[in-house]
């Protein structure tokens, strides 16, 4: 493996990405063959200019008057949303970028003369099927045309390059340099190199079919059931869905720690919100920091992390539609506080006696079509147990919103009056609950205690 890592680094010396994968191989090989093989892009760059996005040079859209262009031509949505990402994340020009990666594909790789636009024997022939080579913006198409193909692998080639002799940027507020996400969007969606249909859980049997025909009505029993979906255990973070044909329901569940003093007091005022959707219980991210609040005697923390992933070219997996490439799980201090190891990527979380007390989990079940339907979602359960240790540890309480939301899709085609709200669902304004929990105490909502425990 080693060896066969060795030729194509060296077959493709400035190709960014088959230098990361050469590297990434050459670290998990124990034989040594001598020298270096691939490129630890971390360690190569140089170091970076840290600068926020808004304040680096911008140039004008590719289809604007006055926008950078190169003899070769490239795809608009290439040329903006890949190479201009490129661009922002390197101390250099749009058109110098743009030149380089034209220059590659007519004269190194000898396109040019092949006329104004380059032959595919593949769409000459009628191969492809309609849309399925055009990419949205950055995605990568379902099937690559020629176009796309040297277009791609120029942009990283000249990445490689550019990567190697240009300051790269990097976020005020980023752990690592731009261009480092950049060339992450042309691999795998997870970040610790696992393919996304690894992650895939079966379908929990309450979340599998969108329930029976006739009522959107959501009854009381929904919130607690899907709060605490086996014995034991409890959902702390969720997001699911169940599509079908002429009716769906989605269940999201979010939780957050607060002061124990607090806890009623956030129960009453959020549960007589005008709805879901006049608040937010926030996670541990750094993107719900504004929602998050410390001033004593309350406080509300998030504890749970959602990962952002993007890209990833294992999303055409079509057995990946739908999954969650980084499902919930606790965060670092949380973890770290409670002493437990990530197993599966992050599918199990362990005790120090192996005992399982958190479990994420990611499924999809789609149906191809028009209109795809079946389950989806996610969610993070851990044991009562485990709660228990972490609120006494931090001496907290839990807050938790609880989202129950069934639709008539058949309403769609019929007529729907002014007076009808959104969705035509009747029940609309009543379909969340929002629970507290403490130790000893169980379980309370807006009226008292509630027997869930």
């Amino acid at each position: 493996m080693l060896i066969g890592g060795s030729r194509l680094s060296d077959r493709y010396p400035d190709h960014a990405a088959i230098q990361r994968h050469c590297s990434s191989v050459a670290l998990l090989t124990t034989t040594p063959i001598g020298r270096s093989v691939g490129t630890d892009w971390k360690a190569k760059l140089a170091e970076p200019v840290t600068l926020e996005s808004w304040h680096r040079p911008t140039q004008p859209g590719p289809m604007m008057k006055g926008a950078p262009h190169a003899e070769h031509r490239f795809h608009s949505d290439f040329d903006e949303y890949v190479l201009g990402k490129l661009t922002k994340a390197l101390a250099i020009t749009h058109q110098e970028v743009l030149d380089a990666a034209s220059t590659l594909i007519l004269d190194e790789w000898g396109w040019r003369g092949k006329g104004k636009r380059l032959e595919d024997p593949r769409r000459t022939a009628g191969v492809y099927e309609d849309g399925e080579t055009y990419g949205y913006k950055w995605e990568i198409p379902k099937a690559e045309d020629l176009d796309y193909y040297l277009e791609r692998h120029a942009a990283l080639t000249t990445a490689g390059r550019l990567m190697r002799t240009v300051a790269p940027y990097r976020d005020p507020d980023a752990e690592q340099p731009d261009v480092l996400e950049w060339l992450a969007d042309f691999d795998v969606a997870r970040h610790d190199g696992r393919w996304i249909t690894d992650q895939r859980s079966s379908i929990p049997g309450s979340l599998a079919t969108a329930g029976p025909r006739g009522s959107s009505r959501v009854h009381e029993s929904e919130f607690l059931t899907a709060l605490q979906p086996a014995d034991g255990w409890v959902t702390v973070w969720q997001s699911a869905a169940a599509t079908e044909y002429d009716r769906s329901l989605s269940i999201d569940i979010a939780s957050a720690l607060v002061t124990p003093e607090a806890a009623g007091a956030l129960v009453r005022a959020l549960q007589t919100a005008d709805g879901y959707w006049s608040f937010r219980i926030p996670s541990a991210d750094l993107d719900d920091e504004d929602f998050q609040f410390s001033s004593p005697p309350f406080q509300l923390q998030g504890w749970v992390s959602t990962p952002n992933s993007e890209g990833g070219i294992d999303r055409l997996d079509p057995l990946a539609t739908e999954l969650t490439p980084e499902p919930p799980r606790p965060s670092e201090d949380i973890a770290k506080m409670l002493s437990i190891t990530s197993r599966d990527g992050g599918l199990r979380w362990q005790s120090e006696e192996a005992d399982v007390v958190l479990a994420s989990e990611t499924w999809a079940e789609i149906s191809a079509g028009r209109e795809p339907h079946g389950p989806s979602g996610h969610r993070l359960r851990i044991t009562t147990e485990a709660l228990d240790q972490l609120l006494g540890r931090l001496d907290a309480a839990l807050i938790v919103e609880v989202r129950v939301r069934r639709e008539d899709r058949s309403a769609r085609y019929a007529d729907v009056s002014d007076n009808d709200n959104e969705g035509g669902d009747a029940d609309h304004g009543n379909d969340f609950r929002v629970f507290s929990y403490q130790p000893g105490t169980g379980w309370n909502d807006f009226n008292g205690c509630v027997g869930t425990r």
